[in-house]
């Protein structure tokens, strides 16, 4: 036992050369040996939840303190938060290398994740007395190896291949056989392919509703994961990409698939459909109803993230404990308390359709910006009523808004605080130009002249720090249906089952069906791929690092980067001023192509002369 403990060390040791520490490195000064801890159920409870605990904050956490989210083209935050931890900015400015260690340790976490559930899964035992029953200690074993393969699945997103360590070290083995050289793609996918369709099949469909089973794994969840997954080795990053095929092993093993092959989509379209096969009608799009009995639409946008556990089946999987308070702050405006200088783009704005469902360069559209509004746009469909001071129900732009935030679809109002725009908290209206309660010369201000409402509470008060509670989501229905639509479109274009998932999304969004607006791109695949990854960028603004992974997986990202990121003058004193399309004073993004997949930090390939950097770095 100590020989295998003290092995799995060195090999943890070798792959990371972390001085973090943690309880896990902490429990041989509080605990005697391991057998100890597996000897007590509350240390083998607490045992577990250490396994837990390098689950990605996906708030605040993910978005900016791990730099994730805040890579994407969707978001600008002001260069002086470079000196407040906001590694991103620097990231963004080119301004990074494999010996930079910015972020979160995502490779070393990983190997103490996955060293600490293997012991677990090795070691832990019934404990009958204590009340640990073999039922109980077979699902805390499946949770455990729920965990490794999700931790794994992160790993590949962020770095392709790595050394894929499946359980403890034998005993017998030597230092040069720790020194471990990096897994070929393919053999991983495969292997969490497997894994997480055998604990899938394990798991509980449903968990009782109690607080302890909260955020736990469940069939569904663990389902979603290997789609999502699927569909990451489907797209071109790792679907024959020309940049990674020379990358290989000291040995010449070769890393990524050297060739293209589609029926790498139609697996990952099987894959989302076992999901909806298995789950059944377990899950299902979050809606509200106004009193006609119809979908509310914008009410349903604005909660789906700040409803109660238990009162939103759209969740597929959630982390218990999350920053929504840190959330809060950084989108709230500087007049409400808060720090205000986590932005929009004017090209995720610009992304929204008008309220038909039209994009706003459509010659059908009813969009313009030109002037500004000469009537309360009111939408009889919500009863959203923190509009104004008057609480005018379905009230979503008031008369005299700039009409580029006129008449725009439900989402538009659920994700962005256009300027302008009324802020139930302050019952003043946000203003962003220099020298407005919310713009410069103060650094907390949105550098492209917008803020981002999505994901916040009602009832926040930033002022006096109240946030009320709600979960952080890491897995919603709505990933699962345009996964699913993705994955479809590449292997089987013209199989009706795209548009009907696509719809669902509308239907919720309150906009009109695919058929009603665009009927031209059914089965049409290039249209249609197009028109996904566009409902993608909509549906899930700002959501964790969903848009980030996906122009990297898509292999756009150096495409899109090329662009200076825009929104309006917030050097403008004057309305006539501010509302001008303006390049962000930021500037430009860099974004090498390099850079689709991370480096590994040069501690570690210093440490492993078996473990080879990624491309360019």
């Amino acid at each position: 036992m100590n020989k295998i403990i003290y092995l799995l060390g060195v090999i943890i040791l070798t792959l990371t050369m972390s001085s973090c520490e943690d309880y896990l490195d902490n429990e041989p000064d509080n605990i005697l040996t391991m057998d100890m801890v597996f000897e007590n159920k509350n240390q083998t409870e607490q045992w577990l939840m250490g396994v837990y605990s390098y689950v990605r904050d996906p708030m605040w956490g993910l978005f900016y303190n791990d730099g994730n989210g805040a890579l994407s083209d969707d978001v600008q935050i002001p260069l002086a938060q470079a000196e407040w931890g906001g590694w991103a900015v620097k990231a963004q400015q080119g301004n990074w290398t494999s010996n930079s260690n910015y972020g979160t340790d995502v490779w070393g976490d990983t190997y103490k994740a996955v060293r600490s559930a293997n012991l677990f899964i090795q070691q832990a035992k019934e404990l009958p007395i204590q009340g640990l029953s073999a039922d109980s200690l077979q699902d805390m074993k499946l949770q455990a190896r729920f965990l490794k393969a999700y931790y794994y699945t992160k790993m590949l997103k962020m770095y392709g291949p790595f050394p894929l360590i499946k359980d403890l070290v034998e005993t017998d083995a030597s230092i040069q056989d720790l020194m471990t050289e990096r897994t070929p793609l393919e053999e991983i996918v495969d292997y969490l392919d497997v894994e997480l369709l055998e604990i899938a099949q394990e798991l509980p469909l449903v968990r009782d509703e109690e607080a302890t089973n909260y955020g736990k794994p469940t069939k569904g969840a663990c389902l979603a994961i290997r789609a999502d997954m699927l569909l990451f080795a489907a797209s071109p990053i790792f679907n024959g990409s020309d940049y990674y095929k020379d990358v290989e092993n000291t040995d010449g093993t070769k890393l990524f698939p050297q060739q293209y092959d589609a029926t790498k989509w139609q697996k990952a379209a099987d894959a989302f459909k076992l999901f909806f096969d298995e789950t059944g009608s377990t899950y299902d799009l979050y809606k509200e109803y106004n009193s006609q009995g119809e979908i509310d639409p914008l009410l349903s946008l604005m909660h789906v993230f700040t409803a109660s556990s238990e009162s939103n089946p759209e969740v597929v999987w959630a982390r218990p404990s999350a920053t929504i308070s840190d959330w809060m702050m950084a989108t709230a405006p500087r007049s409400s308390g808060g720090y205000g200088f986590c932005g929009a783009t004017q090209e995720i704005v610009d992304e929204f359709y008008d309220k038909n469902g039209l994009a706003i360069d459509d010659p059908n559209s009813v969009y313009t910006e030109i002037g500004k509004s000469v009537v309360n746009d009111i939408r009889p469909e919500t009863e959203y009523n923190r509009g104004n001071s008057s609480a005018t129900p379905g009230l979503v732009a008031a008369r005299g808004t700039f009409n580029m935030y006129v008449n725009r679809e439900p989402r538009f109002y659920a994700s962005i605080m256009f300027n302008g725009r009324y802020y139930p908290f302050t019952r003043t209206r946000v203003n962003y130009k220099y020298n407005g309660a919310d713009g410069l010369p103060s650094l907390d201000m949105p550098v492209c002249g917008y803020l981002i409402s999505k994901m916040t509470h009602d009832d926040a008060q930033p002022r006096n720090g109240y946030v009320p509670y709600y979960q952080g989501i890491m897995i919603r229905l709505a990933e699962m249906y345009l996964g699913y639509a993705e994955a479809l479109n590449e292997s089987d274009p013209t199989n009706t089952e795209i548009v009907n998932y696509i719809n669902l999304i509308h239907e919720r969004a309150g906009i009109p069906s695919i058929e009603d607006t665009y009927p031209e791109i059914i089965g049409n695949q290039d249209a249609m791929r197009e028109y996904i990854r566009k409902e993608r960028r909509i549906e899930f603004a700002f959501e964790r690092d969903i848009r980030y992974n996906d122009l990297r997986r898509w292999m756009i990202a150096d495409e899109v980067f090329s662009q200076t990121p825009t929104g309006m003058n917030v050097y403008g004193r004057t309305d006539d001023d501010f509302y001008q399309r303006t390049d962000a004073y930021t500037g430009k993004k860099v974004f090498l192509e390099k850079e689709y997949l991370w480096p590994i930090r040069l501690t570690y390939i210093n440490n492993n002369p078996q473990l080879v950097q990624n491309k360019d770095w």
